[in-house]
């Protein structure tokens, strides 16, 4: 259980993957969550959308996920290579702020096209097929701050989405309520001292995988 000192975080990228996959029907095999816990009242982390292979015998399909590490210090957008459990894509994060603490995410975009997506058929949705995410909280007491001339980073603001450049620039739609940007976004969430303890979920509406 989470220490009453801590508010918690926990990051799903895919739901009900283990009912697909051999190795969760054996509770032995079951593993604790990757954890990365603030330091120093920060918790800086690097949250990269992309494509990477799904383990589930007997094939090994392509899925989107969320790849999470602490933010490297030369800023870089790549997390480092991963070994053993590290590379667990499905197996979730877990996040673990004190109160007071500043949570920093640096969301990266690398998915490639939604070719196949339903919605972007759909009247003024066709920005949907390069791909976008975003972030929100659920749960969470904290401010959707906007970026300022001093601090360009957003709060908890889930009308921004991040497209990846690469797929192209979405066109002009009534549909696109949001502020756009390419290839990464940065946010600075700020847990009030007074936060009750708990356990809280960040999630990507864009690109419906609960984090």
């Amino acid at each position: 259980m989470l220490s009453r000192r801590f508010c918690g975080f926990n990051l799903w990228c895919v739901a009900l993957i283990c009912a697909l996959s051999t190795v969760c029907l054996d509770g032995a095999n079951l593993i604790e969550p990757i954890t990365l816990t603030s330091k120093n009242g920060v918790l800086d982390i690097l949250m990269i959308a992309k494509a990477a292979p799904i383990s589930t015998p007997p094939a090994s399909p392509i899925g989107w996920v969320f790849q999470i590490c602490a933010r490297p210090s030369d800023k870089s957008n790549a997390c480092p290579a991963e070994v053993g459990a590290t590379s667990n894509h499905y197996g979730g994060t877990r996040l673990q702020v004190e109160r007071g603490d500043l949570l920093k995410i640096s969301l990266v975009n690398q998915l490639p096209l939604a070719l196949d997506s339903e919605h972007a058929t759909e009247p003024d949705q066709q920005y949907l097929m390069l791909n976008p995410v975003n972030l929100d909280t659920d749960g969470l007491i904290v401010s959707p701050q906007a970026p300022t001339d001093g601090d360009p980073t957003y709060g908890d603001d889930v009308f921004v989405l991040t497209f990846n450049s690469g797929n192209g620039k979405p066109t002009t739609s009534p549909r696109l309520h949001s502020t756009v940007r390419y290839d990464y976004t940065d946010y600075s969430i700020r847990i009030p001292i007074d936060h009750p303890s708990g356990l809280f979920l960040v999630s990507s509406r864009r690109l419906m995988a609960w984090l």
